[in-house]
């Protein structure tokens, strides 16, 4: 594809809903979140695990979809699903254990640790990484990245092109989001312990209280227990996100489980397994963050917390509220933002209020509907149906595109040539709706209408598709 690196992007969202004033464990009852998730299903938008606890108490526990859709493998609650820049969370955690122990200081610079750094890269602080006012971008943006992707094995191997970075702007001076930083901060983990980067994760934070169903990967490797990514956003038969090749260098790549996810959530709001109390103020102020916490007991009283992580395949959140105790883990295995908008919904619940109904992506529910009912249906009832579905194009010719795209592609020949008979009804100033209409009629061969179809391709605009296809027609 060609925007590869921007659809590869791990997000991390910092979500702004407050979750709920009142206790979730008195009100609402789980047949309210029951219906959130058989929705989501239903409209296969979600598929994934959701677990509502308050103060670590369980209240909610949910499992939907498929781990693996080819064998029809469900998802369980010890599936492990990606949770992409949650993982930044627990880099976090590592280099705020290391400062307690005196092998990292956040006022020292990348070229204290780390050798091969070219200025002014080597000037920056540990704290700027971790702040995300480093200057520095993302490491797949770096020329060269995509095409050595398969050489990549280690934090080293991506460090190499974070070195190749030049910076968006002077550290310090404004917060912007940045994956290299965090993979700079994985690299300083292993300088100084003199261990892997999974290691450390494995010694210092999983194994500390269970987190058995929990790992780390710098490659996505799918593997027993793991969910497959699927990319849900698209239309026609269900892709995986193997192609990908997704790449976790302290940035990303822990795969875990609700239940995992919520251990950690109780050690660093309850306990001081992990970091000392007045350390995890720092580990929940972020110039990203909304809110800025000045003490423990603050945080103690009215902290909120939700990040997410997204990628194509992979979506997740987990959120906290100290006031009312709440903590709500989201982990799935669709296209980034399919979490995002089951948790939205579940904190509208909490918050007394009426959740929004699951919308379909337009592409995917006009293919499903010529797939299920057959293209001549759709031609004579597509009005009514967008109508009943709430469906409303306006300006967005592109739903059309995708799914004839789709339906061309699996060589569902007479189907598409019913949808495109449609683009081109309701859209006829669209170019390559005619172009696509014609190369369906060439394939059937009806050589009259294929003529038909690139003239007027060609009345709208002068277009070399349209020229070279009656050339061939001749």
């Amino acid at each position: 594809m060609k925007n590869f690196n921007i659809l590869i992007r791990i997000l991390f969202l910092v979500v702004c809903t407050t979750l709920a004033l009142a206790s979730c464990s008195q009100n609402p009852s789980p047949t309210e979140f029951d219906k959130i998730i058989l929705e989501a299903v239903a409209k296969d938008v979600f598929s994934g695990n959701v677990l509502i606890a308050n103060r670590g108490v369980l209240v909610y526990e949910k499992s939907a979809g498929m781990a693996n859709y080819e064998i029809g493998l469900a998802n369980t609650v010890d599936t492990k699903f990606q949770i992409g820049s949650i993982t930044k969370f627990f880099t976090k955690t590592l280099v705020h254990q290391l400062v307690e122990s005196g092998l990292v200081q956040k006022s020292q610079t990348v070229g204290n640790y780390l050798s091969g750094f070219p200025e002014p890269l080597a000037a920056i602080t540990v704290q700027q990484l971790l702040d995300h006012t480093s200057g520095l971008g993302s490491y797949y943006d770096v020329e060269g990245y995509e095409a050595a992707h398969s050489k990549i094995k280690t934090i080293a191997d991506v460090l190499e092109f974070v070195k190749k970075e030049q910076l968006q702007f002077q550290p310090g001076i404004r917060a912007e989001y940045s994956n290299s930083g965090y993979a700079v901060l994985a690299g300083i983990v292993e300088k100084v312990t003199g261990k892997s980067y999974g290691q450390v994760l494995s010694e210092n934070i999983f194994k500390k209280f269970g987190m058995t169903h929990t790992e780390y990967s710098i490659i996505n490797k799918i593997e027993e227990g793991k969910a497959k990514g699927y990319l849900s956003n698209q239309p026609g038969k269900k892709k995986d996100n193997s192609s990908f090749e997704i790449t976790g260098a302290g940035d990303g790549g822990i795969f875990s489980t609700t239940g995992d996810i919520l251990k950690f959530i109780i050690s660093i709001t309850s306990d001081n397994v992990l970091l000392k109390n007045e350390t995890k103020v720092d580990l929940f102020n972020s110039p990203l963050f909304p809110v800025q916490y000045k003490s423990w007991s603050e945080f103690q009283q009215s902290g909120k917390l939700s990040i997410g992580g997204g990628a194509p395949g992979l979506s997740a959140v987990m959120a906290l509220n100290m006031a009312t105790g709440n903590q709500i883990v989201v982990l799935s295995n669709y296209d980034e933002g399919s979490a995002d908008e089951v948790f939205l919904r579940i904190a509208a619940v909490i918050n007394g209020q009426q959740p929004t109904p699951f919308e379909v992506s337009p592409a995917r529910f006009i293919y499903t509907l010529v797939a299920d009912r057959g293209g001549e249906y759709f031609a004579a009832h597509y009005q009514e149906e967008f109508k009943k579905a709430g469906i409303q194009l306006a300006d967005n010719d592109m739903p059309l595109l995708f799914a004839g795209m789709a339906l061309t592609e699996e060589k569902r020949i007479d189907d598409a040539l019913y949808l495109y008979q449609v683009y081109t009804k309701e859209y006829p100033q669209i170019v390559v709706a005619w172009n696509e209409l014609g190369d369906l009629y060439a394939q059937q061969g009806n050589r009259d209408e294929a003529k038909k179809c690139y003239q007027q391709a060609l009345k709208i605009r002068p277009n070399e598709r349209a020229q070279q296809s009656l050339e061939k027609l001749k």
